[in-house]
């Protein structure tokens, strides 16, 4: 009885506060921000949520980047999607982790926390290395399993965040339909940016519950030499609307052997700041999609010295950056297999990752759920994490052994014609680069030159290498979090 009046008070007040937020949020001072995680944390759902929470108000306190993140977020966001934001990552999450701990229960495992889902192949561009480039140009995914999909993952898996991708998503008029039918989901929207004129900006501020994520390589040359001629300034117009509109948005970029430097640079991660970009994501180039080359990716010394750069942005400019490969850490290992995501092709096929198109069935023929308890995701989930490396976290590029091994063994069909080019044309280059990868990166994680995705008491921020030792420089911070008992005593 005790428990459950508990429970109604603090969706009650977690209720009225989601609700005031935006007003409250807007006229707040960084101590006001301060204060407002605080008096979240008494509201918190469970120990582990309180922890979490009070390392968020040590690096808020330690000027980790954090609070000028925070502050942005909220000054540059419209209350709509202030609102959104925060109810659906607050106020839904006890009915997600709820339904989440069932399906635990019942199936033995833990549940997947990320969906993507192609809801088409068409594109009105034609991109050099784009995972759909491969897939056949077959019709949209018919709405009926788009649904059905949705179903499972938000009632029966207990999930909702759900990254929305092509082809072109915004070719297809109805995708906004699937982001109102489900207003309690987070959508991360994978967009060339082209198509976003002002009614679909529009759409999106008064949905709330979007967030997009523009395509761009770098500069003008890098992003139009990819992409297409006139592409770039199409984007930047784009960032403008999205910004006026007080949209969450930002950039995704895959970097390349060509490109890298730039994308990890001050001059872009400050430009993309002005332009209003909130998050940014890096998908390094992996040999897959049209006419694959190895030795377009990165170079090991490059992915290894991007490391630093983006450990030193993130932690210092109100921007919140993702980089796919180097942030093995912070996951502990490889996502894939439904360990922490999956994917959906335009044509129904349930994929381990994105960049594996090797599939376990189809969502017109099976569930979700099926998918995921195949001895093929189930041998992919099993095996992570690996030899303890976590900076070697992918089993394309890292570790190809490993893929080769799962496919050999269970046999997926693949998901497009070319998608056994990574075991026969790509193969001697992959290997090459996993070993060349291997000698430099095993040496960074056995001295402790790596860091989790945010600082830490127990490892603060790296702000560079010392040039002599070759050991990270790291700031010196406080130690002690400002946190309850129950932090402190962890």
């Amino acid at each position: 009885m005790y428990s459950r009046i508990k429970h109604n008070i603090n969706s009650f007040f977690s209720g009225q506060m989601v609700n005031f937020l935006p007003f409250f949020l807007k006229k707040a001072s960084k101590q006001n921000l301060i204060t407002m995680f605080e008096l979240a944390a008494r509201f918190a759902h469970s120990e582990e949520d309180k922890k979490d929470i009070y390392r968020t108000i040590w690096r808020l306190k330690n000027n980790c980047g954090t609070l000028d993140f925070f502050k942005r977020l909220i000054d540059e966001t419209n209350p709509q999607c202030i609102k959104k934001f925060f109810a659906n990552a607050h106020l839904v999450y006890r009915d997600i982790r709820k339904i989440g701990l069932e399906f635990q229960e019942r199936e033995g495992f833990v549940g997947p926390e990320v969906m993507v889902l192609d809801v088409t192949a068409r594109c009105n561009l034609r991109c050099k290395g784009c995972w759909a480039g491969e897939y056949n140009v077959t019709p949209d995914l018919d709405m009926k399993y788009i649904e059905k999909a949705m179903d499972e993952v938000r009632y029966k898996i207990g999930l909702n965040h759900i990254a929305v991708t092509g082809g072109e998503p915004m070719i297809r008029e109805d995708v906004f339909d699937i982001f109102e039918k489900y207003s309690d989901c987070q959508f991360i929207l994978y967009t060339n940016g082209t198509l976003l004129d002002d009614k679909k900006v529009r759409k999106l501020a008064e949905l709330g519950n979007v967030y997009a994520l523009l395509s761009l390589e770098g500069n003008e040359y890098h992003t139009d030499s990819r992409r297409g001629q006139g592409v770039y300034k199409k984007v930047m117009a784009a960032m403008d609307r999205l910004k006026e509109a007080g949209v969450i948005f930002g950039f995704s970029s895959s970097p390349t052997r060509e490109n890298i430097e730039y994308l990890a640079s001050d001059e872009f991660v400050d430009f993309m700041i002005e332009k209003g970009c909130i998050y940014g994501f890096y998908f390094q180039y992996v040999p897959i999609g049209r006419d694959p080359d190895p030795d377009l990716m990165p170079t090991p010394e490059q992915r290894n010295a991007v490391r630093y750069n983006l450990y030193r942005h993130r932690n210092t400019k109100p921007i919140l950056l993702v980089d796919f490969w180097n942030d093995g850490p912070e996951v502990n290992g490889c996502m894939a297999g439904g360990r922490k995501y999956f994917h959906i092709t335009n044509n129904g096929d349930i994929e381990p990752c994105v960049f594996v198109h090797f599939s376990a069935g189809n969502i017109k023929e099976m569930t979700i759920t099926d998918a995921l308890k195949s001895s093929f995701f189930s041998d992919i989930r099993n095996a992570i994490p690996y030899d303890g490396n976590l900076l070697r976290p992918c089993m394309i590029i890292d570790r190809p052994e490993v893929l080769r091994g799962h496919v050999e063994k269970n046999k997926p069909r693949p998901s497009h014609k070319d998608a056994e080019l990574l075991f026969s044309k790509c193969k001697p280059g992959l290997d090459r680069y996993a070993a060349e990868f291997k000698d430099i990166i095993d040496e960074e994680w056995n001295a402790g030159r790596w860091m989790n995705f945010f600082p830490s008491p127990e490892r603060p921020q790296i702000i560079g290498l010392d040039q002599e030792t070759k050991r990270p420089l790291r700031e010196s911070r406080d130690t002690v979090p400002a946190a309850g008992p129950s932090d402190q005593q962890n």
